[in-house]
Order: structure tokens, then sequence, then C-alpha cells
């Protein structure tokens, strides 16, 4: 939305893909997190099994919103103070803490799965 608004040039633009790239990591994380704490089993005939739950979908917004703000934030600011720098450092520092981030997610993930293998075989099914 904000690319398609005016026109912001390359450095917006690859900030912006950053920061949303970031974000996305970071949700992609979470959702492995509470995918193995609350597992779901899917039926391929029933319609309702295939909607996702209530919880992830609260929690996906909560994260979003959480990440969302500062990086507005960031925008807001540069166009402010005219550092047209910030944004893109900002989104690459982002970036590069939503992969450390990831990877502490998938560590607590797989963790937690190894601990409680048994139970969520017998939830899925497996």
């Amino acid at each position: 939305v904000v690319v398609g608004m005016g026109d912001l040039g390359l450095t917006m633009f690859f900030s912006i893909t950053a920061a949303f790239l970031g974000i996305l990591i970071i949700l992609l994380g979470a959702g492995n997190v509470i995918s193995v704490y609350w597992p779901k089993r899917i039926e391929p005939t029933q319609m309702t099994s295939r909607i996702v739950s209530q919880a992830a979908a609260l929690a996906a917004l909560l994260i979003t919103m959480a990440l969302a703000v500062p990086s507005g934030l960031v925008v807001l600011a540069a166009w402010y103070w005219h550092l047209d720098w910030l944004p893109l450092v900002a989104g690459l520092v982002g970036l590069a803490a939503s992969l450390k981030v990831y990877s502490w997610l998938l560590t607590w993930a797989t963790r937690h799965a190894d601990n409680h293998l048994e139970e969520l075989a017998g939830t899925l099914g497996v």
C-alpha cells in the first residue's frame, strides 16, 4: 500500500520489503511453535478441520501488530527528520534479528516436539 501511494524510490522499496520479510519470518516461526504446542489434526473430508484455529489467528494478529508498529514508527521518524537511510538500516537490522528469533523459535518448537512426541502422535493420529 505504501509503495503504491507514491514515488518512494528504491531505498524505501527495499526498506519496506526487508521489514515485511522480517515480519513474515517471525510469523512462520511463531506458527511452528503454536502448531507444536496446540496441534490440530487435519481431516481432508471435513472443511472445518482445514480452517486455522482462532487462537492461531489471534496470535498472528498480535505478532503482526507488535512488529508493524515499530516498523511504521521508524518510517515516520525517517520522514520527519529526513533520514532517508534510516528505514533501510532498520529494515535490514530487523531482518537479521528476525532470522535469529526464527532460529530460536525453531529450537523451542523442536525441543517441545522431542519431549512430547508420543502425545503429538496421539493427537495427530500418526
